[in-house]
């Protein structure tokens, strides 16, 4: 739910930062344009990690039921890696955008 939550925020915002912005035309206008396409896949990749995570997290349970059956409970490393890679890599993106796309400064 976190991951597809930041994912809408993310094109959500993204998309409302250039239409406030909109009216300004000149050096910013590259600016946005770069803003709008950026925000767009970052917010993607973020719901797509988030329907990732959802199968991830059905086949996990499903697994964990055969295996409480069968009186046992193993680890689950191999998920957890997996989620946990995923969202580093998603946070180092996310980082690399911010400070790498900033607004252009309105004040001289």
């Amino acid at each position: 739910m976190a991951f597809a939550s930041i994912g809408i925020a993310i094109t959500q915002l993204f998309r409302l930062n250039t239409s406030i912005s909109g009216g300004d035309k000149g050096s910013s206008d590259g600016h946005l344009t770069t803003l709008r396409r950026v925000g767009k896949p970052l917010g993607a990749t973020f719901l797509g990690i988030s329907i990732l995570i959802l199968f991830l997290g059905y086949n996990r349970y499903t697994t964990s039921q055969r295996w409480i059956l069968r009186g046992k409970f193993p680890a689950s490393r191999g998920t957890v890696i997996l989620v946990s890679a995923a969202t580093v890599c998603l946070m180092v993106v996310s980082l690399v955008v911010v400070l790498v796309i900033q607004p252009a400064s309105t004040g001289s």
